[in-house]
């Protein structure tokens, strides 16, 4: 999973039209890298950007209490909002993490003085919303891409990650182990995973979820920081 913060002066957010910011979904891979580009060698703007691994989101997910998906990326957006130091933020623009309310409430208790706006598809709706996703989807990318398996895989042809991908899920059929599982890419926690486990490697289930991922013992709210497996990618100062 990976999380990106994007900011800047609310003077120079014409820059980010001018460049042709938004919703990443609706560009090309090279149209997204050309403007990543742009925003990274531009010296008014600036993004922080986490990469959660698999494991660790599996790991979470299987522990008790379980550490889920949604309360894992509240927890990481707040941080990285944090990371620009003694800026004053005047507004923070987010897109919907599971109920709504959740989120909002979150950054506003970490953020009392500033105005929050947490919407579903912000990121067709803002231009820093979508500046974020564009350096999300860019870093995203380039991680899969040049993601080098310990387990002997030899078919890297995985797809989007997406469940609507037939690629990716005839890839998972492809290279999914009866006794060992999935490669350390995947996210067992994922709905599609569970499906294809229950076809193809019941055993896994019948030695129960627990060893599937081994389950963290501490009981307090996990700091996705925290743990070596999860990496900061960028921070980018701003003058």
């Amino acid at each position: 999973m990976l999380i990106c913060a994007f900011f800047c002066r609310k003077d120079d957010e014409n820059i980010l039209r001018e460049i042709g910011c938004k919703d990443s979904k609706t560009m090309t891979p090279k149209r997204r890298e050309r403007i990543f580009e742009e925003i990274c060698a531009h010296p008014k703007l600036g993004f922080t950007a986490k990469a959660i691994s698999p494991h660790f989101i599996s790991h979470s997910a299987f522990q008790k209490p379980k550490y889920n998906l949604n309360t894992m990326s509240i927890d990481t957006g707040v941080e990285l909002t944090q990371n620009p130091k003694h800026a004053l933020i005047d507004s923070i623009f987010a897109d919907m993490i599971g109920n709504n309310l959740v989120y909002e409430n979150e950054l506003k208790l970490n953020f009392p003085k500033s105005n929050i706006v947490v919407q579903p598809k912000a990121d067709s709706k803002y231009l820093v919303v979508g500046a974020a996703s564009i350096c999300a989807k860019v870093i995203r990318d380039h991680i899969l891409t040049n993601w080098r398996f310990p387990e002997n895989i030899n078919n890297r042809n995985f797809g989007s990650g997406y469940t609507s991908d037939k690629i990716t899920i005839d890839w998972l059929n492809d290279v999914i182990d009866p006794q060992t599982g999935f490669p350390n890419i995947v996210r067992y926690s994922w709905s599609t995973c569970k499906k294809i486990i229950a076809n193809k490697a019941p055993l896994l289930i019948r030695k129960s979820d627990a060893t599937l991922v081994k389950p963290h013992t501490s009981r307090k709210r996990k700091n996705t920081s925290s743990t070596p497996e999860n990496q900061k990618l960028k921070f980018k100062s701003i003058d």
